[in-house]
């Protein structure tokens, strides 16, 4: 699945070597994919 520049998604893992939890939401900012984290200390959101 390829993913258009700017889109937010959720992570649907950790990635512990940069300090990200799975549900954080990002936004892609460079195919390959760089992602842009705006806010690393918020929360992540509830498991449904």
């Amino acid at each position: 699945m390829k993913f258009e520049l700017f889109t937010r998604v959720a992570l649907k893992e950790d990635l512990p070597n940069h300090k990200l939890c799975r549900s954080y939401v990002v936004t892609i900012v460079e195919h390959g994919y760089s992602l842009e984290v705006f806010n690393s200390d918020l929360a992540p959101f509830p498991k449904s």
